[in-house]
């Protein structure tokens, strides 16, 4: 089954964030609460697709598309002065 172009691109940005940040996708998608880098990553891949929340909840391991919309949200509030060096570089 072919993804549509939203899908495909999101999971191009969720493996340039595993590879920025020198985690695998599974380390990545660790449940950590406050995980900023998990955040990052969800928050580029809902700027610059079109996936739905759902879809991004279920790939992100986010729990539910609310949680997902949270989680981006909370990350762009952030203030740069709390991210770490691997996000931002």
């Amino acid at each position: 089954m072919m993804k549509n172009h939203g899908e495909q691109e999101a999971e191009n940005i969720l493996s340039a964030g595993c590879r920025h940040c020198k985690l695998t996708e599974i380390e990545l998608l660790l449940p950590r609460r406050g995980g900023l880098t998990r955040a990052s990553v969800a928050w580029r891949i809902w700027r610059e697709t079109r996936v739905a929340q759902r879809w991004l909840a279920e790939r992100m391991g986010l729990r539910s598309p609310a949680n997902a919309s949270d989680v981006v949200r909370r990350f762009e509030a952030t203030d740069d002065s709390e991210l770490v060096d691997e996000i931002l570089d």
